[in-house]
């Protein structure tokens, strides 16, 4: 996981496009500044009090806008009042005619509306309007635009963040003033609109990200000569970058990420000598990066990250770049990273380096970087590294340094200079060893972030983090540590996320006094902790995941755990806890996320978990994985990043992180002592998808009510005293592919069909009463039959159809043509064959018909002698219980395979079952 952090840009990347309000305001973000730019041209003079009343015509045109944009109970532009309409808020005018020039209503619609159904007809009357930017309204496809192109003077229309499709673009024809045109996240479907934009000759902003446009950029793109800003990013454009891009001269901005696009990076790229922003990052790129780029002289933000570019680059072909700032050509794993000559320097001082996931040459850190003294990030995460993290490194960089993943060796970096601007260190994953210097928090006093975990760190955690005001995450999992957490760690109330498992720490979990305040995340798993659960924990009320896990605690779990109302997960496996399970816990509504397994619990199973919501009703609280949305970075973005959780599913132990861990959902009570019957109330929790309740002495039956776990994937109920059958309704199951009922009391027949038939015998054993595939022995009676059983005697049914219609024909000709014969010649003859046939037509036909028409038949009797007792159907008692009774008793008779038919119920029968 990189964990590089990008200070050049805010990215917003969509991963799954959301209504909510704050997801609509945090993406407008990126287009503010340019708005706030372009909106001090044409010397507005809005708000000035000597302005004339407005022209009747415009005034009724914005009170009808208002009343639209309100319908049918919203409460925007309240502050529209009186006559005066150039002093209404987002309305400003010319100063020489008092009409209408500008209509900024960004964000101006309550939210909680349906999508806004505009008429822009209201427009024709702005006959000075310049500017009109109705963005992040939500205007909806059954909006009409034709209104617009009468608007011959306008100059700037930003129309982002509304779902109006392709509808616009008809009118774009006719809009030939646009210099500034925003319709990005408008669900605009299809190719590049280049006819329509063809007529707009002074076109100098284009903004088209967030969309679904598709197929190539045309190669007439270069036509489109005024362009200064090109953003395309975030589409799903495929084909190659054409060269006639390079015929763009005035183009400063050229925006691509996120798409598909391949092929080589064109060389006519360096032509663009004005060019100072390029991002063709996030595609399908191949080849090297051309040397003509070079031409690009005022160039200052380069962004080239995955895509796969291959060959080597030296950062010689830069040293004419003299305003290079930005430089990320990260994961691009087979670009070759050629390391300069000691004592060359270039012309440029960047502020930003990424060549995470590179091969730079020589598993060395470039020696240029000694020479850039404005540095203020650099990533080399992923490069294999080695030798130490040189002491000039630290004192170079300013803000962000991510060294992650490599092969560094030798002492934790140290330096005597007191450093007040690095707030990311991330030196994980190395193999660094020693002690972390005890003057950590006076030299790096405003650190918001460290990250060591995987090294091989020992020692005392050093007393003087609590110095770091502003420490926001603290990793130290996975080295070396011992001794006790020192209580001035405790005391940090801007940490978010402690992470300090797997060391040697012992004593107490947390101090007395500990105050962590704004903790949400502390991971504590893997140590010697010992003693019961801290009660200083109920300072950090905003805690999410508590993961105590493999510890030595012990005594009871204590009630108060039900108070954490922002709870999502409660790991405490492996420790010495005991007594019964709180039914506090059933208070965490958002819980979802509880393991208590490998401990000494007794009592029952809580009855009251279908009060969890998150599990019984609602699901995973959405906004919880907001960062699902939309990923902006930043502390809370890293903090999602790194936050992970060990919890074993489908008999496996696996590691969650990041959006998946946020909508996993599971409970674990394995190995205590529970006792008692499983609570039909499990069956209430429909949005669970891992339950284990295995090596416990829980008892009676499996409930049939389990089949409302509807999105189970991993159900283990081994190793307990569990009797009776495997219920048929959890056959409705569709999504378990993990189950274990093995070492139990378990009798009848397996389910057969939908996910049971996936299930090996492993799933089963230690079940003597149980029978069916896929285990050896068969089931011999009713519902418990074998699927492989069934299909036999279905054949044979079939086949015995067949005689018992041949025997009908036989028995015609037989009486019909020989009948007459046998009674003239053979008097006593005729008299046996006729008592033999009456046998064979109650034998084949009766039975038949008595099946067809519902009844059972009861034989008495023996030799010659039968006699049917017959018990029709009443159609009110449960018919399979009937069914198998009377099917028991033909197997009883030897009759089974003879006379069994697929039994059809009859319509009026209850399903009872």
């Amino acid at each position: 996981m990189t964990m590089s952090t990008n200070i050049e840009r805010l990215e917003i990347k969509p991963i799954v496009i959301g209504q909510h309000w704050v997801v609509r305001v945090l993406m407008g973000i990126p287009y503010l500044l340019t708005v706030l730019v372009l909106g001090g041209l044409n010397g507005f003079g809005g708000h000035a009090s000597s302005f004339p009343e407005c022209l009747e015509t415009e005034l009724s045109a914005l009170m009808e806008l208002k009343a639209s944009m309100n319908y049918p109970n919203g409460s925007s532009l309240q502050s529209w009042l009186g006559r005066n309409c150039c002093q209404f808020q987002g309305v400003e005018c010319n100063a020489g005619t008092a009409r209408v020039a500008k209509l900024s209503l960004s964000w101006a619609r309550s939210y909680w509306l349906e999508p806004w159904s505009l008429n822009t007809s209201l427009f024709i009357h702005f006959d000075e309007l310049i500017h009109l930017d109705l963005s992040w309204n939500d205007i909806g496809v059954r909006s009409s635009f034709e209104g617009l192109a009468t608007l011959r003077n306008l100059k700037f229309l930003d129309l982002t963040n509304n779902k109006i499709d392709g509808i616009i673009l008809p009118c774009l024809r006719n809009m030939s003033s646009l210099e500034y045109l925003a319709l990005g996240y408008i669900d605009l479907y299809g190719p590049f609109p280049m006819e329509e934009l063809m007529g707009i000759k002074n076109l100098s902003y284009l903004y088209l990200s967030l969309n679904h446009l598709s197929g190539s950029i045309p190669s007439s793109i270069g036509l489109l000569s005024s362009l200064k800003e090109l953003d395309l990013s975030r589409n799903e454009l495929q084909g190659s970058i054409p060269p006639s891009i390079g015929d763009i001269a005035s183009l400063q901005k050229l925006n691509l990420m996120e798409n598909r696009i391949g092929g080589a990076i064109p060389d006519s790229i360096g032509r663009l000598s004005s060019l100072t922003h390029l991002d063709l990052s996030w595609n399908q790129l191949e080849g090297p990066i051309p040397l003509s780029l070079e031409g690009s002289y005022n160039l200052t933000k380069l962004f080239l990250s995955n895509n796969r570019l291959n060959g080597s680059i030296s950062f010689a072909m830069f040293a004419n770049l003299s305003n290079l700032s930005t430089i990320d050509l990260s994961s691009n794993n087979e670009l070759t990273i050629e390391i300069e000559d000691k004592l060359w320097v270039p012309s440029f001082q960047l502020q930003s380096l990424n060549l995470s996931s590179c091969k730079i040459k020589n598993n060395s850190i470039p020696n240029f970087l000694l020479a850039q003294e404005e540095l203020q990030q650099i990533d080399l995460s992923h490069n294999n590294l080695i030798g130490s993290i040189p002491t000039w490194l630290m004192r170079n960089i300013t803000i962000i340094l991510v060294l992650r993943n490599n092969s560094f060796s030798g002492t934790f970096p140290t330096t005597s200079k007191r450093n007040l601007s690095t707030v990311f260190i991330d030196f994980s994953v190395n193999n660094i060893d020693g002690e972390i210097p005890i003057e950590i928090g006076e030299v790096l006093p405003n650190l918001g972030l460290l990250n060591v975990s995987g090294n091989k760190l020992q020692g005392s955690i050093p007393a003087s983090f609590g110095n770091m005001e502003k420490l926001a995450v603290l990793d130290l999992s996975h080295n070396n540590f011992s001794g006790e957490i020192p209580h001035n760690l405790t005391t940090i109330t801007s940490l978010r996320l402690l992470r300090l498992s797997n060391n040697e720490l012992q004593g107490k979990m947390l101090s007395e006094k500990s105050n962590l305040t704004g903790l949400r995340y502390l991971h504590l798993d893997g140590n010697r902790f010992a003693g019961p659960i801290s009660p200083s924990l109920l300072n950090s009320p905003e805690l999410q995941r508590l993961n105590l896990a493999n510890n030595n605690l012990s005594g009871k779990l204590p009630a108060w755990l039900g108070g954490f109302s922002y709870m999502l997960a409660i790991a405490l496996e492996g420790n010495n806890f005991v007594g019964q399970i709180p039914t506090e816990i059933c208070r965490l509504q958002n819980l979802q996320i509880l393991d208590l397994s490998r401990n000494n619990l007794k009592g029952a199973v809580p009855n009251c978990f279908n009060n969890i919501s998150a599990w019984a009703s609602k699901g995973p609280n959405q906004a919880n994985y907001f960062m699902g949305f939309f990923v902006i970075k930043g502390v809370d973005n890293v903090i999602s990043l790194m936050d992970e959780m060990e919890f074993q599913t489908k008999g496996t132990e696996h590691m969650y992180k990041g959006i998946i861990l946020v909508l996993i959902t599971g409970i674990d009570l394995s190995m205590n002592q529970l006792a008692g019957p499983i609570p039909p109330e499990i069956g209430d929790l429909k949005w669970l998808s891992s339950l284990n309740l295995s090596n416990n002495h829980l008892e009676g039956a499996i409930p049939s009510s389990l089949m409302g776990l509807e999105q189970i994937e991993s159900l283990d109920l081994s190793n307990n005293q569990l009797a009776g059958e495997i219920p048929q309704e959890l056959l409705h199951l569709n999504f378990l592919s993990n189950f274990n009922v093995a070492e139990n009391n378990l009798s009848g027949g397996i389910p057969i069909g939908g996910q049971f038939s996936t299930f090996m015998e492993n799933s089963y054993v230690g079940n003597l009463d149980l029978c069916g595939k896929p285990l050896e022995k068969k089931c011999t009676t009713g519902k418990d039959e074998d699927e492989g059983q069934m299909k036999e005697e279905e054949e044979e049914v079939k086949n015995d159809s067949l005689l018992f219609y041949g025997m009908v024909g036989l028995s015609y000709g037989v009486g019909f043509g020989g009948s007459i014969a046998i009674l003239f010649f053979i008097p006593k003859l005729g008299t046996k064959c006729f008592h033999i046939m009456d046998r064979c037509i109650h034998f084949f036909f009766v039975r038949r018909l008595f099946r067809i028409l519902g009844f059972a038949a009861t034989m008495t009797g023996n030799g010659s002698s039968v006699r049917y007792n017959i018990e029709r159907f009443n159609e009110k008692n449960n018919f399979t219980l009937w069914q198998r009774r009377m099917k028991d008793l033909l197997i009883q008779q030897g009759l089974a395979k003879v006379l069994l038919v697929k039994l059809k119920k009859p319509a009026k029968i209850y399903n009872e079952e």
